[in-house]
């Protein structure tokens, strides 16, 4: 697994390529939590390159939008695959993030 940061106007766009299991889950959260400490900037987090994820990549995904807030930075979830798509609904995070289907659509808004 692997993390893609780009940025796009005033926007940082971290886009994870790769299964995110327990094993790499650490290393994504640490990645994530280092680009977001580094910016006062809008934060994507473009799943569109990751098929499926574990619990532990969850918990990722919720200490970094978590840190986004406490920093006053906003984080959008967007291109979620099908099976993903799936767990954010199982486990509530579709309700308690804002996500979109595509980057263009997060870029917006």
């Amino acid at each position: 697994m692997e993390v893609k940061a780009e940025r796009i106007g005033t926007t940082l766009v971290l886009a994870p390529v790769g299964h995110i299991e327990t094993v790499g889950a650490g290393e994504f959260q640490r990645y994530i939590n280092e680009e977001i400490e580094s910016t006062d900037e809008k934060v994507i987090l473009d799943m569109a390159g990751v098929p499926t994820v574990s619990s532990a990549a969850l918990r990722g995904v919720l200490l970094a939008a978590r840190q986004a807030e406490d920093r006053g930075v906003a984080l959008t979830i967007c291109s979620l695959t099908p099976p993903v798509r799936e767990v954010f609904k199982m486990v509530g995070f579709d309700r308690l993030f804002t996500v979109t289907d595509s980057r263009d659509a997060a870029l917006i808004g």
